[in-house]
């Protein structure tokens, strides 16, 4: 890969992570429902985990896998 190649793939990379960021800082309603989300895995109750995935109906596996992704890449 030559350099140029992997400048832009740091830059889209960092402009990806920028985006995510403001995301998270500028719309309340996100930042509220990721805050939500590690009161749930911090508790360790998987009742109430288990409660909100079903409140997805038939994207509860799409909720859940990605659920799973984070707390991979959050440990």
């Amino acid at each position: 890969m030559s350099k140029k190649n992997r400048f832009y793939n740091k830059l889209m990379l960092a402009i990806i992570l920028v985006g995510i960021a403001a995301i998270y800082f500028f719309i309340p309603s996100v930042k509220h429902m990721v805050g939500r989300i590690f009161e749930m895995f911090s508790s360790g109750d998987f009742e109430i985990l288990r409660d909100f995935i079903a409140q997805y109906g038939s994207y509860a596996m799409m909720i859940s896998a990605g659920l799973m992704i984070m707390q991979s890449i959050i440990a």
